[in-house]
């Protein structure tokens, strides 16, 4: 009596037909087909099959790629349906409160036929599973339930479309009303920032120029600068404000001269020298005292002030001699201890 071994080499294709019952019951108890008929055509390759071993590897290795392709190719078509929204956020959906309908639209993926209801209604599919469905909106949430069928299984989602509420629109106008007049006040509080910026750098400008004609002492050893304040004018424009320790000579009436020399000079370089608009100025000159308790207390002794329409009028290219003669009889004299 010959062997089993013998038998299974002596009749392939019924050993063959053998192998693929075994691999539909074990399909039909599992659901691994693929997996089966790999393992036991192996399994007959592999102990019975009278070929070549190199054969045999190459068959092997050609069958179980033909296999996990066929195998992979099946389960794809075995999936059950998926359904997407078109224009649809983790299945949700919003519209403005003037919106009193919606079109839902979207498509199944299903390799089979595939059927889908809306809250129990059929929907009908064009050939490439695309559905679109029409309904009337209220107010707030309205929740909508699709369920896709095909043979291998089904899928449910939810899909909801928020209409908004009067009340939410109000509010939501409320709150960019209120962004939008924080942005503009944001950006108006940048350009006054930006503008205080520049008028900040304008007015170190200013008085960087001016305190170049204050440098050193004066001949009673105190230092000419004293203070240089630049201030923005209501109607634009600069007004500089100069104050200095004078010289202090021996009578008023030469005091008053030494005066006239470093005002001239101090206006010509404010009205010329900083580039800027300067609406009025002022120079005022200091001596220094002592009140009754013995402690330093300095005098304003001369003020004169001199605005920009008369500033205007002036031949500052004229020569310091001729300005010192002609600016006493413009300017205005405002404190006078020098009489």
């Amino acid at each position: 009596m010959k062997s089993k071994a013998n038998w299974f080499k002596r009749h392939r294709i019924l050993t063959a037909i053998a192998a693929l019952i075994v691999a539909a019951i074990l399909y039909h108890w599992l659901k691994l087909w693929g997996l089966a008929v790999l393992v036991v055509a192996q399994f007959l390759l592999w102990k019975y099959a009278a070929l070549p071993r190199k054969v045999k590897v190459a068959a092997s290795i050609a069958f179980s790629v033909v296999l996990i392709i066929i195998a992979s190719a099946w389960n794809n078509y075995n999936l059950p349906p998926t359904i997407s929204f078109d224009n649809a956020l983790a299945d949700s959906i919003t519209t403005d409160n003037n919106v009193s309908s919606y079109t839902i639209t979207g498509t199944i993926d299903s390799h089979k036929a595939v059927t889908l209801t809306i809250d129990g209604k059929k929907l009908p599919l064009n050939s490439h599973h695309d559905f679109s469905y029409k309904t009337s909106l209220q107010e707030g949430d309205n929740n909508f339930t699709l369920v896709a069928i095909n043979g291998s299984g089904k899928d449910r989602e939810v899909l909801t479309v928020h209409r908004t509420t009067k009340a939410e629109a109000a509010q939501d106008a409320a709150d960019q009303a209120a962004s939008d007049k924080a942005s503009q006040q944001q950006a108006a509080n940048d350009a006054a920032s930006q503008k205080a910026a520049s008028q900040q750098n304008v007015q170190d400008a200013i008085k960087a120029a001016v305190s170049k004609d204050l440098g050193g002492t004066n001949d009673v050893g105190g230092k000419y600068y004293r203070s240089i304040d630049v201030e923005p004018q209501v109607n634009g424009g600069y007004g500089v404000f100069v104050d200095y320790n004078a010289d202090e000579a021996s009578s008023n009436k030469d005091d008053k001269v030494l005066y006239t020399e470093k005002a001239e000079q101090l206006y010509k370089t404010i009205y010329t020298q900083t580039g800027q608009d300067i609406r009025t100025a002022s120079v005022s000159a200091w001596f220094a005292g002592t009140d009754q308790y013995g402690n330093n207390s300095d005098k304003l002794v001369y003020k004169t002030i001199l605005d920009k329409p008369v500033a205007d009028k002036v031949n500052w290219k004229a020569d310091d001699a001729t300005l010192q003669i002609d600016l006493p009889n413009l300017w205005s004299v405002t404190q006078d201890f020098l009489q």
